[in-house]
Formats: structure tokens, C-alpha cells, sequence
């Protein structure tokens, strides 16, 4: 049964070849689908109650890819499909395709011979994530962000989040509440540190660049040598400053497990994703990019409560969790943060 609804929803699609199989792959919206011709596919479902508008969302990815494909094409870069996301169209020239339980669907081509890694255990790793988070910024550097829309308004907004936590704890059950005070309790205590580092931000009028607002160290496609090919889930790429991805990159790259932050891995993400944005940053970019390395970690941690308490999801609460627990660390590594990125 779930082999023919994928197939009826892959048909849709403007593609060649025909339909074998789809394999599930991580965080179960995605499958590799395996067809009858050299060429494979990446079949992915849109978590849709996330975003505003999925046609808004849908074009942002596209138009990023395509820019990064035709700055490839300039350049001469070799087997440039490999290095850009390639998205097909339905056979009504829709972007996307929309199933009759209300699910959107987009394809691209499957890119061979690569792997992802859900969590960095090596100096070389992390610098190499940090090389393909800054050649995601490299690609996209001369995209003009004010054309793609805010799919997610204020995503990336404190005031916004803090506000919604309060509404979220004050609508839920007293089961729900119970289970996470602990965390809330833990997180409240840096919320004035956060409006501080999100006011130091808005007033340093930093630039708008292309952003990623999902960033971990899963999203950099790598190949069997470890060296990044292209940045991957691009479903929520906003307008934003650098910041963004560049916390939520540490978070990835440098927790540890068990609320530690490693600083060994740090200096080496730094390391790749300074080789890349070194000449792209400007001086305000460099003087306050140490404000993400705390200000990501409790954006996200109060995400996670919320989704929490309103639908009563386990493994948000787990990652709440998790983010604080990071945010604690980091913040006494604070002195390591200031003085390892360069002014």
C-alpha cells in the first residue's frame, strides 16, 4: 500500500524513469527512490504546518538552487549536479505536488555516493562542516535575499518565541506543565541575556544574506572522503544574518552529549568555516558572530517547549532539553567563544 502511494505521488512528477522502490531515510519525510535508469531521486514530504505559505517556501529553495547551479555553471565547475539540489516540476508545471491527505511533496535527483553525519566526533569533521556551511555563504554571498519570502515570519525573533512559551505553558495540561518546569524554570534564567545578545544584533544592522534556519551537521552532504559536496534540507531558507546557521552549526558540531561543549571541535569548525567567509564577513559580522553561539541554543531549546506543550510530543521535550543543557555549557565556556573567533 505505501509503496503505491509513493509511486502515484513520484509519477506525478516530471522526471525519467520508472518507478522500483523508495527507501525511508533519516527523520522519515524522505525516500530515495530507485528507479529503472541510472538516475535516482529524493522524494520529500514538507512538514506543511510549519510554513505560512508552501509555494513561498517551495520557490525560496528553488531559486537558491538555481542561483547556486548557474554560479556553478560560471565557473566551470565539473559535474556541477552533484554540487546544487535539482528539483523537477510535475507534469502540471507545479513545484510541488499535493497528496489527498493534504501532504506536499517536492523531488530533486538523488545525489550518489554521499553521506551525512549526525554527530561530529573528529577535528576533521568538524572543520569540514564548517568548510560546507561557508561555501553555502560563498554560493549564495551575490543572491539577492529580498526576494524570497518569509516563509516563517520572525522565526529567528526572541521576543516573538518567549511570548508564545508563556501562551503555550499557560493553554497546556498540568501533566505537560509539570514535565518540563524544570526545563522552562532552567531556560527562564537566561532569557534577559538573550534579549540583550538579540538587541546587540538588531542594532549592529548586521547584513541580510541567504539563510539556512535549519542548520546541523546532517545538512552538509559529504562524499566517502569526508570533503563537502553541497548543503542539503532547504526547506526553510529565509532571508537572515549569518548568525543563524552559524549557532546552530556549534550546537551540532560541538555537543557532546551529556550538556558539555568541546572546545577541541569548536576551534576546528571555526577553522573550515573562517577559510571560506574570511573575506565575505564584514568587521560587525565578525565582532558579534560569538553572540549565536548562546543565543541559537535557547532560541531553539523554547521552540521545543513549545511544541511540547502544545501537542505533547516526547522527543521535543527531550531536544528542549538537550538545548539547554548545551546553552549552560557554552555560556561558561564564554571566555572560549569571545576569543576564538576572530575580531
Amino acid at each position: 500500500m505505501e509503496r503505491n502511494r509513493l509511486q502515484k505521488i513520484y509519477d506525478a512528477f516530471a522526471a525519467s524513469g520508472k518507478f522500483i522502490s523508495a527507501i525511508p531515510m533519516a527523520g522519515g519525510n524522505t525516500y530515495h527512490v530507485i528507479t529503472d535508469e541510472e538516475a535516482g531521486y529524493t522524494l520529500h514530504r514538507v512538514r506543511s504546518g510549519l510554513f505560512s505559505n508552501i509555494s513561498d517556501m517551495i520557490r525560496n529553495k528553488e531559486m537558491v538552487a538555481g542561483h547556486v547551479r548557474n554560479k556553478l555553471i560560471k565557473q566551470n565547475i565539473r559535474d556541477i549536479t552533484r554540487k546544487y539540489l535539482t528539483y523537477f516540476h510535475t507534469h502540471r508545471q507545479q513545484p510541488y505536488y499535493k497528496d489527498h491527505e493534504g501532504n506536499y511533496w517536492t523531488l530533486s535527483l538523488f545525489i550518489k555516493d554521499t553521506r551525512t553525519h549526525d554527530s561530529i566526533t573528529t577535528p576533521a569533521l568538524a572543520r569540514e562542516i564548517g568548510t560546507g556551511l561557508g561555501e553555502f555563504e560563498q554560493r549564495t554571498q551575490d543572491f539577492d535575499p529580498g526576494l524570497l519570502a518569509e516563509s516563517i515570519p520572525c522565526y529567528q525573533d526572541v521576543a516573538r518565541w518567549t511570548s508564545r512559551l508563556r501562551h503555550a505553558i499557560e493553554k497546556a495540561n498540568d501533566e505537560r506543565r509539570e514535565a518540563c518546569s524544570d526545563c522552562v524554570s532552567q531556560l527562564s534564567s537566561f532569557d534577559k541575556e538573550a534579549r540583550a545578545r538579540q538587541e546587540a544584533l538588531d542594532a549592529a544592522q548586521l547584513p541580510v544574506r541567504v539563510t539556512h534556519n535549519a542548520f546541523n551537521s546532517a545538512c552538509v552532504l559529504l562524499d566517502w572522503n569526508d570533503k563537502p559536496i553541497c548543503v542539503i534540507n532547504l526547506d526553510m531558507v529565509m532571508p537572515g544574518i549569518i548568525h543563524h546557521d552559524f549557532g546552530d552549526a556549534v550546537r551540532s558540531v560541538c555537543d557532546t552529549g551529556n550538556g558539555t561543549f568541546n572546545e577541541t571541535l569548536f576551534h576546528a569548525f571555526i577553522d573550515g568555516f573562517y577559510k571560506r567567509t574570511g573575506q565575505l564577513l564584514s568587521r560587525k559580522e565578525k565582532e558579534t558572530l560569538h553572540l549565536a553561539c548562546e543565543l541559537m541554543p535557547y532560541l531553539q531549546a523554547t521552540r521545543h517547549l513549545v511544541r511540547f506543550l502544545d501537542e505533547g510530543d516526547s522527543d521535543s521535550l527531550r531536544q528542549a532539553r538537550a538545548h539547554v543543557s548545551f546553552l549552560r555549557a557554552i555560556a561558561d565556556a564564554r571566555h572560549v567563544t569571545r576569543a576564538s573567533i576572530k575580531q
